[in-house]
């Protein structure tokens, strides 16, 4: 009898040590898989706050382009003194990186000054390239090699002689 145990420890052992190894696999995989999940969901929470962030100021660019300029600052002023936009800034906060938000309330401040300052919007509209490039870099494409005025290049004609 003891020689059946004796043959039987090493294949007990066996399937213990492969047992106890796919329950950690398993564990592990369906962290991994949580994590991911929590990843994608954050990633898609942070494109609908950049969105709602910047729509104000894609729709003032545009206003500006078509020379509504009272129209621009009016819509801008509006839209973003809202609550609403105020809980998405509050947001943006809480889930951006440091050089977003640092942006993001350059941009404000530079908009508030907006009507004690004449003629071109330049800083303004460098700030928001700027956030643009921010935003880029947070959406995993932190090896973007486009500066502020490549990111605005869709919207201006000629925003290079600015550089």
């Amino acid at each position: 009898m003891s020689g059946f145990i004796d043959a039987m420890i090493p294949d007990l052992t066996l399937t213990l040590i492969v047992g106890i190894g796919g329950i950690i696999g398993w564990y592990i995989k369906s962290q991994s898989e949580g994590l991911r999940e929590q990843r994608i969901r954050l990633l898609d929470t942070k494109r609908k706050v950049y969105m709602d962030i910047l729509s104000p100021y894609i729709r003032f660019f545009a206003l500006l382009a078509r020379k509504e300029k009272k129209k621009a600052q009016e819509s801008l002023l509006s839209s973003i003194m809202t609550e609403e936009y105020r809980k998405t800034a509050f947001e943006l906060a809480l889930i951006s990186s440091d050089s977003i938000v640092s942006t993001h309330n350059d941009l404000w401040q530079c908009m508030f000054n907006l009507e004690s300052k004449q003629g071109e919007n330049e800083e303004l509209l460098l700030l928001f390239g700027e956030l643009l490039r921010q935003v880029r870099m947070s959406l995993r494409l932190k090896k973007t090699k486009l500066d502020k005025f490549d990111m605005l290049a869709w919207m201006i004609n000629d925003i290079y002689k600015y550089k």
